[in-house]
């Protein structure tokens, strides 16, 4: 690496030069970052730091489950662009989740565009430069007219073979939803595992959540399951207007992938 720049753990005292950074590119990503940094700590992350020991970019990785991992803020100083320093933090960031024996990585970004031009253009260079690709493109996400991006790098094979076998059937049971960050405002629903029994209630339940967030405004409803989700229970929740809009294969376990759900209030 480039002296006088080093890597290394990310400390409380660097989130303030840390958002700086941030919101030199999106102020909201900067306000969401601090209360997450400040909400969740800063374990995970990692930061390119000068002679002075001042943070000019950031990086950290999280685990969505034992394989998949996703990307966390990365963000690099605008004077350091293009000397390979974005590349160092990328490096970094996937040996972390090789050391933790982790096999994919999933990056989120949006397609926002500021005096139409997408401001996460350069981002998706980068990410698609590192081995990634566009696994899911969800519209309308974060507001009307803006797109969620999922892209997908395979960070290292699969130790074991796709399990061909037929997973029980998943049955769930809708319990609430939750505002997404982000969002202006768009809702997830919370479920929980139920017995096939519970299948019959799922349309009062979606009739109510969906209706209370109508209520609030909202122009989206969202959830995801795995794709052993029962067939029965999918088909209820399509009839009643859900879609599936993109699906994050291998997201669980090789062969069993995330699928996505969205219903568009109008």
């Amino acid at each position: 690496m480039n002296a006088p720049y080093t890597i290394r753990k990310m400390t409380e005292d660097d989130i303030d030069p840390v958002v700086d950074i941030i919101e030199l590119h999106d102020d909201d990503d900067a306000r969401t970052a601090y209360i997450s940094f400040k909400e969740y700590g800063t374990e995970g992350h990692v930061v390119l730091v000068d002679d002075k020991n001042i943070a000019r970019g950031v990086t950290g990785v999280f685990a969505a489950n034992e394989q998949s991992f996703w990307l966390s803020w990365t963000y690099l100083d605008a004077r350091l662009r293009g000397q390979g320093f974005g590349r160092k933090l990328g490096d970094y960031a996937l040996s972390q989740i090789k050391e933790k024996g982790g096999q994919v990585l999933f990056v989120s970004t949006s397609d926002y565009k500021v005096k139409g031009k997408d401001i996460y253009a350069d981002a998706k260079s980068f990410y698609r430069a590192m081995g990634a690709v566009e696994e899911m493109v969800v519209p309308d996400y974060y507001q009307r007219g803006e797109s969620h991006c999922i892209y997908r790098m395979q960070v290292s094979e699969f130790s074991d073979k796709k399990n061909d076998d037929k997973h029980p059937p998943l049955f769930v049971q809708f319990t609430g939803m939750e505002a997404i960050v982000e969002t202006h405002v768009a809702y997830g629903l919370t479920w929980e595992e139920a017995p096939e029994e519970h299948l019959r209630r799922t349309k009062k339940e979606l009739e109510r959540l969906v209706a209370g967030a109508r209520s609030s405004g909202s122009h989206a409803v969202f959830f995801s399951v795995p794709s052993d989700f029962d067939s029965r229970q999918k088909a209820i929740v399509e009839a009643f207007g859900f879609r599936q809009v993109g699906k994050l294969r291998d997201f669980f376990a090789p062969g069993v992938d995330e699928l996505h759900f969205g219903f568009y209030l109008k």
